[in-house]
């Protein structure tokens, strides 16, 4: 299900193996850590709050409305492929779809991310969910730089990597034999590392050490790497719950140091605390270290990862393309509600907003710094906004997040 989007033509600045010039290139994106990236948000029934199935039919934005089609069926999209060797059900090769959550009924973030990098790339996608429930950062997934016992789900997590690229022909076998690059590495964990204290105050050198161990391991030294915060919760504290608690407060401040650590580039975190749902709006309300099972949580979560993934990405591309447009060139404010300027760019260029399926919505022409930009009629979204010079030459893409009014 190839979204048109003739006008995304990257080039990235690392590739892994090389097989043919003449096949579907792959991009692959890993989506690491524990139950939650695994998900366990509820699809069905369509009369329980915060199924996937009640969240499309009730939300009145149709934000999301893409996940399903006009029959009621669950989308699915062949240019996105999923391989999770699942805990509980072996081994998953399919096109991407819902039912590739902790249990066969529910979805993870896999499908809000996996929707956004399809639509956004050109190329073939490979999301490999490599997850376990109740894994520690500490003990469980612990990185070699850490010191003692490397963790035994962290050498799995790199054998799954390896023999995913490696059996790809097996597993997919659409695979034609083009160029496959690991493009990006998503880690959304944290809840067991609650457990002790010394778990908690050593998750940041942790989380540091995990970033420069994977990339040594898959040798990729400035793969993107996006870092789900541990949301749980939410923004405010959880009155009675010290295990949320900590997370909120040492875990979340320990995860935002290390996507901000300055010996790193090309690393983000993903705010999730805002997409929290209360008892009345889930399926399982006391299922607190599950997100209460909430399909929305879920699937904005994946969304929120896709949208950092992507911003990384075009840094780096920014940063090895040849283009007219200055690489400082900004959007603000971003996210926007009614207007944005852009900053850094030439006077005089020409614009245009497109939506995910890569069709104009919205043109402009001889615009400058000093130029508010109207984006009121625009529904609340994820949006590309393209500089053109005055020949009509795309020089630069950005990512526009709509909010809504």
């Amino acid at each position: 299900m190839k979204q048109p989007f003739p006008f995304i033509l990257y080039s990235f600045l690392f590739v892994l193996f090389s097989f043919s010039l003449n096949g579907q290139n792959v991009k692959v994106f890993i989506l690491a850590g524990q139950s939650n990236m695994q998900g366990h948000g509820d699809i069905n029934p369509v009369t329980v709050n915060g199924t996937l199935a009640h969240f499309i039919e009730n939300d009145a934005l149709g934000t999301f409305d893409f996940v399903q089609n006009s029959n009621g069926s669950w989308t699915t999209r062949d240019d996105v492929w999923v391989r999770y060797d699942h805990e509980n059900a072996g081994l998953l090769t399919d096109i991407l779809g819902v039912g590739f959550g902790g249990y066969e009924g529910q979805i993870g973030p896999e499908l809000g991310f996996g929707h956004l990098l399809g639509d956004y790339s050109q190329d073939q996608i490979l999301i490999i969910k490599t997850c376990w429930g109740g894994k520690s950062l500490a003990v469980d997934f612990r990185p070699p730089s850490s010191g003692g016992a490397v963790g035994a789900y962290y050498t799995q997590m790199i054998s799954d990597i390896n023999t995913s690229i490696n059996n790809i022909s097996q597993e997919f076998p659409e695979y034609t034999g083009g160029q496959i690059e690991i493009a990006g590495f998503c880690w959304f964990q944290g809840w067991n590392d609650g457990e002790e204290d010394t778990y908690l105050y050593e998750y940041e050198e942790n989380m540091k050490n995990l970033i420069v161990d994977v990339r040594a391991d898959l040798n990729l030294t400035e793969l993107p790497v996006v870092i789900g915060l541990t949301g749980n919760g939410g923004v405010d504290l959880l009155p009675g719950d010290l295990w949320v608690q900590g997370l909120q407060t040492v875990i979340v401040p320990a995860q935002i140091n290390a996507a901000e650590f300055t010996d790193f580039s090309n690393v983000a975190y993903a705010d999730t605390r805002d997409f929290w749902r209360e008892e009345n709006q889930s399926p399982e309300p006391d299922a607190i270290h599950h997100w209460r099972n909430n399909a929305e949580s879920y699937l904005r979560i994946g969304n929120e990862l896709g949208i950092k993934m992507i911003e990384l990405l075009d840094q780096l591309s920014s940063s090895t393309d040849i283009a007219s447009e200055p690489v400082s060139v900004s959007l603000f404010p971003s996210p926007a509600n009614h207007q944005f300027q852009l900053k850094g760019i030439q006077d005089n260029i020409n614009l245009n907003i497109l939506n995910l399926n890569g069709q104009i919505v919205k043109s402009l022409e001889n615009i400058s710094e000093l130029d508010m930009i109207d984006i009121s009629t625009l529904t609340e979204g994820f949006y590309f906004i393209e500089i053109l010079n005055q020949e009509n030459i795309r020089t630069s893409i950005h990512e526009l997040i709509k909010k809504g009014q």
